[in-house]
This record gives C-alpha cells, structure tokens and sequence, in this order.
C-alpha cells in the first residue's frame, strides 16, 4: 500500500507497507502499525498512529527505527511473561491455599471421627490393660538395640 502524499507542505511521507490495524473507530479513523518514509529518508520507520478514512489526515504517533522497535517489542514480552508468570504463581498458590484448607478440613474431620470411635471403644471396655514396668523395661531395651 505505497502512498506518497504531501501534507501542507511542510512535509512528505509514503506508507510503504502496511503492518496492522490497530483498532478502529464508528467514525473511520483508525490506528495502525505501518512502514512510513517520511520526506523520502530511507529506511522507512515502524510508525504506529491514527489515520483518517483515506490516509489524508492523521494523529499524534510514535515512529521507531527497527532497533528501537526491537527494543519496545522485547520489553512487551517480558512484560507479558512476568504477566503470566505472576498470573500462574498466582493461580497456583490460590489452588495450593484451597488445597490445604481442604486438607486441614478432612484432617479435622479425620480427627473428630477417630475420637469419636475412640470414646465409643473406650466406653464399651470395662477393663484396660496396663503393661507392669518390667515389660516397659523389656520393651526400652529391645528398642535401645535396634540399629537405626
């Protein structure tokens, strides 16, 4: 889409190759990533602006030679993948959050229904039996020995 238009002339530029649209408006007007040489120097710069219907007319703009445009789109990335990064450290510890709280849940829950079934047994026994020191002593010795 090579255009090359005089404008008020102060100065020229030609759209040498168009790159993206933007966005648009309801009124025609859009914003646009294209190629422009502006007063004939060479080489064309990434220039992004809003541009009327017919390209007679345009906005405020940035234009970037390609180092500098490397640099802006370099800089995005990492910006977006710090995004997804943080996003998904996020979603992870959210999950991990839920998970724990859960899991103290079932705990508690294991808990209460273990002392439950506890009281229950203990109340059905009538006798309890209580090992005499000298098993306690036996029992001591052979743990002392084990070889761990």
């Amino acid at each position: 889409m090579a255009m090359e238009r005089t404008h008020n002339d102060s100065f020229s530029f030609e759209i040498v190759e168009h790159l993206a649209l933007i966005s648009s408006k309801n009124d025609g007007w859009s914003k646009e990533l294209n190629l422009v040489s502006w007063n004939g120097q060479q080489p064309p710069k990434f220039d992004i602006r809003e541009w009327s219907p017919d390209h007679t007319k345009m906005g405020k703009g940035v234009t970037m030679y390609d180092n500098e445009m490397k640099k802006a789109c370099q800089a995005y990335m990492k910006f977006c993948n710090a995004r997804t990064v943080s996003e998904g450290r996020n979603n992870r510890n959210a999950a991990a959050e839920a998970g724990l709280r859960a899991g103290e849940e079932a705990a508690h829950a294991h808990e209460e229904a273990a002392r439950a079934q506890g009281e229950d047994e203990f109340a059905k026994s009538e006798t309890v039996n209580v090992p005499d020191g000298g098993a306690r002593a036996q029992d001591t010795a052979e743990l002392s020995e084990a070889p761990f």
